[in-house]
């Protein structure tokens, strides 16, 4: 198992990047690469000592998007790839989500507004969270690939 665990996240590098620093990996369309990825997230942005709502916002959003990107954009699809490039500066901490896998519906974003919990069957929250936790949000269909870019608030360090 700790085998196939390593080949799902692959190319991991933590670079310097101006006043903050980057940390970038490619990982497989899946969901137990999504949670080995989101930990090593998790560390990158524990090791800047953000406070711990800009943290856990940023750390909350990127999951739920990597989940996003697996279920809907990988769907019955055999193979792909998620590309993650975090970049944690002074001020804003900014997250570029990369894939191949299926084109978001009308190429945008969802609209994201707050679901009725009621009408909901499983979840439904999920871009209206990423939306909340976020300070922007783009999409943009280039070529085969998707590119979404999440910015947050990043106060000063603890």
């Amino acid at each position: 198992m700790l085998a196939d665990t390593a080949l799902m996240v692959q190319d991991e590098t933590i670079k310097p990047h101006g006043r903050g620093s980057a940390f970038e990996t490619v990982m497989e369309p899946d969901f137990l690469a999504v949670r080995n990825t989101s930990l090593k997230i998790d560390n990158h942005l524990a090791a800047h000592q953000l406070p711990a709502d800009d943290h856990q916002n940023c750390s909350i959003a990127l999951t739920e998007a990597l989940n996003n990107i697996v279920e809907h954009g990988f769907a019955n699809l055999d193979s792909g790839e998620i590309r993650i490039a975090l970049t944690v500066g002074v001020t804003t901490i900014r997250a570029v989500l990369t894939d191949d896998g299926r084109a978001m519906p009308g190429f945008q974003l969802p609209e994201g507004a707050a679901p009725d919990p009621i009408d909901l069957p499983e979840g439904g929250f999920g871009w209206f969270m990423i939306k909340s936790l976020s300070r922007s949000q783009t999409y943009e269909r280039c070529g085969e690939m998707n590119v979404l870019t999440l910015e947050f608030s990043r106060g000063p360090a603890n």
